[in-house]
């Protein structure tokens, strides 16, 4: 926001009051070392704004969150997708800020530069296809229930 040309948003950032909502996230893995926050995409992109700041995409706002909740652990960010083509914004932006991670850490520039650039070398695409056949092979494979839960994943993906 302190960024935009808006006088408006820029009066505004200096308020420590939050400016966004909750932030929903998809997947949340944690243990006492590490903090991993999924973002799930099954066939949209990303969002390249924001509600409350139009310079600021649904990536950036992610990895703020789990820098955030990471409380001394170290911070992943991944993205789970149906595709990786180059036409997608979130292959795009997550190539360019793992070949550029100073870049993504002067999107973050309230956090510890290197602690941003560290996440930033780390993140990682993962297909649908990969996560659900990696699920898939720790479910048995002889009961109904589990047989029709497995059809329907694959449909999906």
């Amino acid at each position: 926001m302190r960024r935009s040309d808006n006088p408006d948003w820029v009066a505004r950032s200096y308020d420590p009051k939050p400016v966004e909502g909750e932030s929903e996230i998809d997947i949340i893995l944690r243990n006492c070392s590490l903090m991993v926050f999924v973002e799930a995409k099954l066939g949209r992109d990303i969002s390249l704004r924001t509600k409350y700041d139009p310079q600021r995409n649904q990536i950036v706002r992610n990895i703020d969150c789990v820098l955030d909740r990471a409380k001394g652990r170290t911070a992943i960010f991944w993205m789970v997708v149906r595709d990786t083509g180059e036409g997608r914004s979130y292959t795009q932006l997550l190539n360019h800020y793992r070949a550029h991670p100073d870049a993504l850490a002067g999107r973050l520039p309230h956090h510890d530069p290197e602690r941003v650039m560290g996440l930033a070398r780390n993140l990682s695409l993962v297909l649908w296809k990969s996560f659900v056949d990696a699920a898939l092979k720790v479910l048995p494979g002889d009961d109904a229930e589990i047989n029709s839960i497995n059809d329907e994943l694959r449909s999906r993906v």
